[in-house]
């Protein structure tokens, strides 16, 4: 657990990895992908902006975020700008015409590692070829360590 004052404000970069599953002849084998956060920490509570080297290049601005500390426990909500998802060749695409399903994180910090480390998962909502409704879940895990931290 990283102590922090109450009514100060922290300036926190972080920077880390999550991987996600990967749909070819490799599927055990899960995609890492590099990311940075930056937030605004008061109270235990946080907002901030992500990016990573994936999807930055489609998108114009950062992903938004907003979470929570509870002891050693963490979990925010990351929501990029658009729909942005790879296609059944794995050819990045978005559509600005639609929202991106929200990316639920939960972590803890580990002493050992210095880290904060978890799970993520997201669900998408789609209709079947008879026009059903069904939900898919998506899951992945997560590490990341604070690479900076200044009071605001």
């Amino acid at each position: 657990m990283i102590n922090r004052q109450k009514d100060t404000i922290y300036i926190e970069r972080w920077e880390g990895f999550f991987l996600y599953p990967v749909d070819d002849e490799n599927y055990d084998i899960p995609k890492r992908v590099n990311f940075h956060i930056n937030v605004e920490i008061k109270n235990d509570i946080f907002i901030g902006t992500h990016s990573d080297e994936e999807s930055a290049p489609v998108f114009e601005e950062d992903a938004k975020l907003k979470g929570y500390f509870e002891d050693d426990f963490l979990s925010f909500i990351l929501k990029y700008p658009y729909l942005y998802f790879l296609d059944e060749f794995g050819q990045q695409k978005t559509d600005k015409n639609k929202n991106h399903p929200e990316i639920h994180y939960y972590g803890n910090f580990n002493q050992k590692t210095n880290s904060y480390l978890g799970a993520w998962e997201m669900f998408e909502e789609f209709n079947d070829e008879f026009g059903s409704p069904w939900i898919e879940r998506t899951e992945g895990t997560w590490e990341f360590k604070v690479t900076s931290s200044k009071v605001k």
